[in-house]
């Protein structure tokens, strides 16, 4: 009985995620391709259209690691509090954008900014430091991004899908309520994926960087 029922469940939620992403395919799709398309302009440009401070403090952070200066000294706590700060940021502005009337650009431009500045990074690294640098993206960067993208391309999806939805005044009553409340439960889900990525970032990478570093 109790896994008949729980069959049920595992249905239902399933026909609800299905459901849901027919429901928002435009949404998702916009998301990952404005999101790829930034990443692809980072890794072409370099950088080269980032404000001159920002890209100063990346190619410095960038250089520090992979020469291995301040890798052994790294406090990894530390490393994963102030990536986990970045990234509770990230999704707070995210947040506001998507309970704001017209937030609808502003969260896309924060998805745009995020896939442009990892394509910067991996561009940067690669030409300055070549295949070991293509090596140390893909060991030390590229594992948190695997929780960093979904994080970005989800929040950006549903922040976008809410925004519009209040713009064009979609919902009433009861409706808005339960919209918001899942909204807001999604978003719970969604600090949970960038405290997990802060975790790799703080403590994986500093290890593959002993491993690689010059």
């Amino acid at each position: 009985m109790n896994s008949c029922r729980k069959g049920e469940r595992e249905i239902l939620s399933r026909d609800f995620l299905i459901k849901h992403f027919h429901a928002h395919l435009v949404f998702y799709l916009l998301v990952t391709v404005l999101f790829l398309g930034a990443l692809v302009l980072g890794a072409v440009g370099g950088g080269g259209y980032l404000p001159e401070k920002i890209f100063t403090d990346l190619e410095t952070t960038i250089e520090r690691f992979m020469t291995g200066r301040a890798t052994l000294a790294l406090d990894s706590r530390l490393e994963t509090m102030e990536a986990f700060s970045s990234n509770a940021r990230f999704l707070l502005l995210s947040f506001l954008c998507g309970i704001a009337i017209l937030g609808f650009p502003g969260v896309l431009f924060l998805a745009a900014y995020r896939g442009y500045l990892l394509g910067a990074t991996m561009s940067m690294m690669i030409v300055k430091y070549g295949w070991s640098g293509f090596l140390w993206f893909f060991l030390a960067v590229f594992p948190q991004n695997l929780l960093l993208i979904p994080m970005i391309l989800l929040a950006t999806a549903w922040s976008a899908d809410f925004s519009l939805s209040v713009l064009l005044g979609r919902w009433e009553g009861r409706l808005i309520l339960g919209k918001s409340l899942r909204f807001m439960v999604g978003y719970g889900f969604l600090l949970l994926l960038g405290l997990g990525a802060a975790v790799i970032q703080g403590f994986a990478a500093p290890y593959f960087v002993t491993l690689f570093a010059d």
